[in-house]
């Protein structure tokens, strides 16, 4: 599929410098989407495990 779709942006634009742009765009806003989901995950477990805690304590 992703091959699919790299010919069809080589095929709408021959440049190659526009079509490598696009590319490390989308690995920019799909290494922010991972950070941002590891950074949700980690405050999960903390928000987590000081309610946990906090019960245990009752």
């Amino acid at each position: 599929m992703r091959i699919r779709l790299f010919d069809r942006l080589r095929a709408a634009r021959p440049n190659g410098e526009t079509v490598r742009r696009l590319l490390g765009d989308a690995m920019w806003v799909l290494l922010g989407a991972v950070v941002a989901v590891v950074v949700v995950v980690i405050g999960l477990c903390v928000v987590m495990n000081a309610f946990i805690e906090q019960t245990r304590g009752m």
